[in-house]
């Protein structure tokens, strides 16, 4: 996918990541437009800052379809159920920190740098051999895991869950791949000669419009730079490069498998995102058997720095339902 976007050098062309039916557990397909009102002042990005509960600090309101203020407010039952926060392309960890800090403090979540960027010295792969990855890691967390994943990541998720369903107990897919997301643009990038002397350009040169874009989100300084620095540059255009041939290769085999996903999903989308078109998460949330779908006003494709309240939100509640499934016994469902 596209995704020169905010945590390196990005063209303004180019840039997607950083750079469903009544089901198990209650999940009802809605289709759902919400606009989020006054943000919450911005969490400091150190060690010291403590997770809190996001329904205090959120102040949601339909506008079209629905109305989410009836819903009940999620708790967090004692069933252990862990919270994989998995980054865009390009992208680091760093950019998770506002929603890590938005969730409760009793939750374990892990938010790995994927192979190919920041610190994880891995080289960079595709979705099925992401996806593996994280299983070999949560195969030693116990318990139940919600699995996040922001754009491409996305992908990830959706392979997670088809490949080691057992260890995936839902999916928060955020502004996330699906049909209909490769553009002509993706199939440029991934071209053979032409993609690479583009995608190499572009990262060396984009510096000040990934820096612009960034400062459009947030006015702390100390997170654009801990953004934009996470990545060392060298390597960075060659591992977008290596995901986005993948991404072709890969992502139509999983929008076939979307019907076997058994586990509940929620599928967030910006309605001002010109990265991933509104039509591919509407054709997740239909495609994926226990899904809903949220399209958050006012907002683009970097959700989780413009709306982590709504994507920490929607965590929560998936969390508590999880949880209290598996208090009832019933388990997560494991796709066939």
């Amino acid at each position: 996918m596209a995704g020169i976007g905010v945590t390196v050098p990005s063209p303004p062309a180019a840039g997607r990541g950083c750079g469903r039916g009544d089901g198990r557990g209650g999940l009802g397909r809605r289709d759902q437009d919400v606009r989020f009102g006054p943000h919450a002042p911005l969490t400091p990005l150190d060690d010291t800052a403590k997770g809190t509960d996001v329904l205090d600090r959120l102040s949601p309101t339909a506008i079209e379809r629905g109305d989410n203020r009836s819903m009940s407010r999620p708790r967090v039952p004692n069933q252990p159920v862990s919270v994989v926060l998995l980054h865009g392309q390009p992208g680091t960890a760093a950019v998770w920190a506002r929603v890590r800090a938005l969730l409760p403090p009793d939750l374990l979540v892990v938010a790995p740098d994927r192979p190919g960027y920041g610190s994880n010295p891995a080289p960079a792969m595709g979705l099925a051999d992401n996806a593996d990855q994280v299983a070999a890691a949560l195969r030693s967390t116990g318990g139940a895991n919600i699995v996040v994943g922001h754009s491409w990541a996305g992908g990830v998720a959706l392979a997670l869950a088809r490949r080691h369903a057992e260890l995936v107990g839902g999916l928060v897919l955020v502004s996330s791949l699906g049909p209909g997301a490769i553009l002509l643009v993706d199939r440029i990038l991934a071209a053979p000669v032409v993609g690479p002397a583009l995608v190499a350009s572009a990262f060396r040169l984009g510096a000040p419009l990934a820096r612009r874009r960034l400062r459009s989100m947030t006015t702390d300084e100390r997170e654009v730079a801990q953004i934009l620095e996470a990545n060392p540059r060298g390597r960075v255009w060659r591992s977008f490069l290596v995901e986005q041939r993948a991404m072709l290769a890969e992502l139509p085999g999983l929008v076939a498998g979307l019907p076997g996903i058994d586990a509940p999903a929620m599928v967030l989308a910006g309605e001002r995102d010109h990265l991933v078109p509104l039509d591919t998460a509407r054709a997740l949330a239909s495609g994926i058997p226990s899904a809903q779908l949220r399209i958050l006003a006012g907002v683009g494709h970097d959700l989780p720095l413009e709306a982590p309240e709504a994507v920490a939100s929607a965590i929560v509640e998936l969390v508590s339902q999880v949880r209290t499934v598996g208090e009832d016994g019933a388990g997560p469902a494991s796709a066939p």
